[in-house]
């Protein structure tokens, strides 16, 4: 599926309510339901007992609202779980405020949280959770984590290097980590460093590809009520997510009068003198996902190697340089034109290096 900026996932949200009558409270229900059974899937595989301590982060917009939603559906399987909300309870608008209310008609209590003297004062407690779920800033964050909320994340970072998915100390992010840019580039302040992160609809373009995506350890998208069709519709950019449904379409098993030209035939452009490997382990991964013939060109001294490495392989020894590289020869000689011709996929760089010559073939 596409990856959506922050804007795109807000109108795929507002055409699913206004196309398909799925109110926004349904949305945040549907929402942190899917956090919580997430976890509790995970969790499970993990240790079969219910979860001991479980603590809720919530800031007073929507992404707080669907960890109230979290911390509804984690009451009835963990032994305790508490809330700390960034905010005085009254603050509270529209369906983050109906799911508050939800919360406490359930029995549940709230910790406000709205002065550094407020953290200091919980943070003992909250560092002692099994679990700590992440739901202080969404995804529509322009500006850097700052304030209360940025003290917040820096102490909750302090453990995120020190547990290992899904031992003691395991931090799950709603939606997406605190602080993160949901479009991409370096965040200006703090980012929750998470081991996993459930989020929404379709993942963000900063989940995938910024300087910070890193934060967000372990990627889980989850469906919440609007049709694959509308992300298709309003994601402009080209990047996409490979989940599962990316292949569903594709033919599983193959027809019995197939021969290896019915599938393909890889090109593929790797290694160098002393960089062998990369290409044989590349070529691998082609004929792995299905390539009917695979052709590995390679810089003239790692040829043998790489041709003895797998009796699949075609090999195509491309002019180098004295380094053991493949040089600029190998495209200006029109020899590479060749080579391609007839190639269904060309990959290019395992292993072929950054020298100048090579640059210029690339």
């Amino acid at each position: 599926m596409k990856a959506l900026t922050a804007a795109e996932m807000r109108e795929v949200d507002r055409l699913t309510t206004e196309r398909f009558a799925i109110s926004g409270e349904e949305l945040m229900e549907a929402a942190g339901s899917s956090v919580a059974i997430e976890f509790l899937a995970r969790y499970g595989q993990w240790n079969p007992a219910p979860p001991q301590r479980v603590c809720v982060l919530c800031g007073k917009g929507n992404n707080g609202g669907d960890g109230l939603v979290v911390a509804r559906y984690l009451k009835e399987e963990a032994e305790q779980v508490d809330v700390y909300l960034f905010a005085r309870a009254a603050e509270l608008q529209g369906d983050a405020a109906k799911n508050l209310q939800k919360w406490q008609e359930a029995g549940g209590e709230v910790v406000e949280v709205v002065t550094a003297a407020d953290w200091d004062k919980q943070w003992p407690e909250i560092a002692a959770s099994e679990v700590i779920f992440d739901a202080l800033l969404g995804t529509g964050i322009r500006g850097p984590a700052s304030g209360l909320i940025g003290q917040a994340i820096e102490s909750v970072n302090q453990l995120s290097g020190m547990a290992r998915l899904p031992r003691p100390g395991w931090i799950v992010a709603v939606d997406t980590p605190s602080g993160i840019l949901s479009d991409g580039g370096k965040a200006p302040g703090p980012v929750l460093r998470s081991h996993l992160t459930v989020t929404f609809t379709a993942p963000k373009i900063g989940q995938l590809i910024s300087a910070d995506a890193a934060c967000c350890g372990k990627i889980v998208v989850r469906g919440i009520g609007s049709p694959p069709s509308l992300i298709e519709e309003v994601g402009k950019g080209s990047l996409r997510w490979a989940g599962a449904e990316e292949f569903a379409g594709l033919p599983l098993i193959r027809a019995v009068d197939a021969f290896k030209n019915s599938y393909g035939h890889v090109l593929l452009v790797a290694g160098s003198a002393g960089k062998s490997g990369a290409a044989v382990l590349a070529g691998q991964s082609a004929l792995r996902a299905g390539a009917g013939l695979v052709t590995i060109a390679t810089a003239g001294p790692a040829q043998a190697i790489v041709a003895a490495s797998q009796a699949e392989y075609m090999t195509e020894a491309l002019e180098s340089s004295k380094e053991g590289v493949i040089s600029g020869e190998a495209i200006r000689s029109g020899r590479f034109a060749e080579i391609l011709r007839g190639k269904t996929v060309l990959a290019m760089g395992p292993g072929i290096g950054t020298h100048a010559g090579t640059q210029e073939f690339v």
